[in-house]
């Protein structure tokens, strides 16, 4: 089991290595302990395996209940892995059956990963921004490269240290990350929000506004496409959710009155009906929510092919008021250019 180990180290990860060894060790130490005239791998029997694998399904949990069926099977996977490596070798320490079969691997769920809708996204990200420390101002904004420099700007001048984030000259603990996330989620009234989810947010986002599952793969660091196809799950129930609901609302239309009253608005729907104009593009609307700040909100504007009218001008100062107030200096820029282009159409 020591050489396998040290073979392995040279090409798996630290981490996989380390997991290999605790399975080897644990399933030895229970043989050893049940059966002691075991004293080679060669004397093991299927017999062992079957009580190892009984052992693990009984054994409670750190946190509580039977370990997870995920873990069971990486444990079982761990052990087939080590003998079929002594099968390689044509070692002579090494059982002269199978011992593992695949029927002996717990079936494990396939859950989605959970991650934040756009509403709750932004209701996390606008709660993130209230917080004095700008460490707790999450790293989900657009502008990122904002919030950096002001986290750079108030750390000691004499530190001395090669990585971008510190708490007191040392690495910054996850502890610190999952209470910045945590709080700003109570505070947005989400409930529980773990930073993984914020990963699977991200990826949820890209791949609903078309993404390719390549570009995904390559900004979350898989190793495979198979780890990213999870996510085309995800968009597939989100247009079906999306559908169904539209579909509730287009249906009742049939049953609803063809002229609404001139007050059935309201103020919320106002206030929405404002928004939506403000926001109209060329070929569509941008169904993004209110409270989700946006870096490339004037791209349409920059463009040289970009042909704006006289009629356009409340709209236009609108937004470069709006520019303003958020301190987007190169928005309000681009703005004031189309403003003063119509100026001079004009005379």
């Amino acid at each position: 089991m020591q050489r396998y180990l040290q073979q392995i180290a040279g090409t798996m990860r630290p981490g996989t290595v380390k997991n290999a060894e605790l399975t080897l060790r644990e399933f030895a130490l229970l043989v050893a302990a049940e059966d002691t005239d075991v004293t080679c791998v060669a004397a093991l029997k299927r017999r062992h395996v079957e009580r190892y694998r009984q052992w693990l399904l009984e054994r409670p949990a750190a946190r509580g209940g039977p370990l997870h069926r995920h873990t069971v099977r990486d444990r079982l996977s761990k052990l087939r892995g080590f003998l079929r490596r002594l099968d390689e070798w044509d070692a002579a320490d090494w059982p002269t059956r199978q011992l593992i079969f695949d029927s002996d691997f717990p079936i494990v769920d396939e859950p989605l990963p959970r991650f934040l809708d756009d509403a709750a996204a932004a209701k996390l990200l606008a709660a993130a921004r209230q917080d004095p420390d700008p460490f707790a101002r999450l790293p989900l904004h657009p502008q990122l490269k904002t919030l950096l420099d002001d986290w750079l700007l108030h750390r000691p001048e004499g530190l001395r240290s090669n990585l971008l984030f510190t708490d007191h000259g040392r690495p910054v603990n996850a502890s610190r990350i999952e209470a910045a996330v945590r709080k700003a989620a109570q505070q947005a009234g989400l409930g529980r929000v773990t930073p993984h989810q914020l990963r699977h947010t991200l990826a949820t986002q890209a791949i609903n506004r078309g993404m390719s599952l390549e570009a995904i793969a390559a900004l979350l660091g898989h190793r495979s496409l198979s780890m990213t196809r999870v996510y085309a799950r995800i968009a597939d129930r989100t247009v079906a959710d999306e559908y169904f609901a539209v579909s509730e609302k287009v249906e009742a239309l049939y049953d609803a009155p063809r002229q609404l009253p001139a007050d059935a608005e309201g103020t919320e729907m106002a206030k929405l009906r404002r928004e939506m104009h403000r926001r109209m593009l060329g070929n569509g609307y941008c169904a993004r929510p209110v409270e989700m700040d946006c870096h490339f909100e004037s791209i349409c504007e920059s463009c040289t092919f970009f042909v704006t009218t006289i009629e356009f001008r409340p709209t236009l100062e609108r937004q470069r008021d709006d520019a303003t107030a958020k301190g987007q200096v190169a928005r309000e820029r681009i703005f004031d250019g189309l403003l003063s282009r119509l100026d001079g159409e004009a005379f």
